[in-house]
């Protein structure tokens, strides 16, 4: 994995965060309004009946029209670029480099994360450096990451 590329997904984890509530809400909005869902209580037999699951069978995936597609493959995407970027901060020792990173991943500046952590600008550039080669030369971090490139190119 490339430093560049590293430095890119810790940038865009607050944005993709925001990003994937907002799919959420609004597929979630959208499966409201496209099913029939009958909001009242059942009695007798009816209500000892099994009830469907709340998950999404291949042939409800197949009825559903091209954006909703798109954006559940969007939403699945950002998911796992998510969950990849929250997983680095479990192969760091440092707990500077941990601080470092999560507040990377808030989106803080390099001043702001030098004045919490009491610290010089450069030391902070020097520590995230370190962080992000230890991060790309990690490798089982590093197959996750091609794992996850190889099923972009499948889709």
């Amino acid at each position: 994995m490339e430093v560049k590329e590293m430095e890119e997904l810790i940038s865009d984890y607050r944005w993709m965060k925001r990003e994937v509530l907002r799919l959420d809400e609004l597929l979630s909005n959208m499966s409201v309004k496209s099913s029939n869902n009958n909001l009242t209580v059942n009695y007798g037999i009816e209500a000892t009946l099994p009830k469907g699951s709340s998950g999404m069978s291949a042939a409800e995936y197949d009825q559903l029209d091209r954006r909703e597609r798109k954006l559940i493959d969007r939403l699945k995407r950002y998911e796992e670029i998510i969950d990849f970027v929250e997983l680095g901060e479990d192969h760091l020792q440092n707990p500077i480099h941990v601080v470092i990173y999560s507040c990377m991943m808030e989106g803080m500046s390099y001043r702001a994360i030098a004045t919490h952590i009491e610290m010089s600008k450069d030391m902070v550039r020097k520590h995230r450096d370190n962080l992000i080669s230890h991060l790309s030369q990690n490798r089982h971090y590093s197959q996750t990451w091609r794992y996850l490139k190889y099923q972009k190119q499948i889709v």
